[in-house]
């Protein structure tokens, strides 16, 4: 019987420093997620308010160029908007970055944007991701504005055509 039990003594003791190890691994990575990160769980869906909504798109625009994007549903009051990221571009010499986009109008259905590319006329362009958050509306775009503004042509050496805005 005694080398029964001093068997099993060895395997009980081997499991003790896993399960502290497991045990403070899922705390210090639960500590992790707090709402200084953008994308952490409590900040996504804990603290978003009733009928909010995110709509984000792409737009394509040459240097210089200004254009009117609709949101697919508008909002009760004009979004918080931001440009994500320069998806793609063309330019001479200078390179783009977020900053060369202006938002000239901010409105709960709309907003304007420019391309302020220090290479104006030169033959720059840029497809950019946009982001809006906000309340969304109860009352539906009209449908002559249902995703219109935001879909230009085809730019030079692109593959592809800017998206339409897409609602989360």
């Amino acid at each position: 019987m005694a080398s029964q039990s001093a068997s099993k003594s060895p395997q009980c003791r081997g499991s003790l420093p896993a399960t502290a190890f497991l045990l403070l691994f899922t705390l210090t990575s639960f500590s992790c997620q707090d709402s200084h990160y953008a994308d952490s769980l409590q900040t996504v869906l804990l603290n978003r308010p009733p009928g909010m909504s995110v709509q984000e798109g792409e737009i394509a625009l040459r240097d210089g160029d200004e254009r009117k994007v609709y949101y697919k549903i508008p909002f009760q009051a004009p979004p918080n908007l931001v440009v994500v990221e320069i998806r793609q571009a063309w330019f001479k010499d200078k390179g783009y970055s977020k900053s060369d986009f202006k938002f000239l109008q901010q409105e709960a259905a709309y907003f304007k944007i420019q391309n302020d590319h220090a290479e104006a006329h030169l033959g720059s362009w840029a497809t950019i991701k946009w982001r809006a958050e906000g309340i969304r509306s109860e009352k539906p775009s009209p449908p002559e504005q249902q995703g219109g503004g935001d879909r230009p042509a085809k730019m030079p050496n692109s593959s592809k055509p800017a998206t339409p805005a897409n609602p989360h």
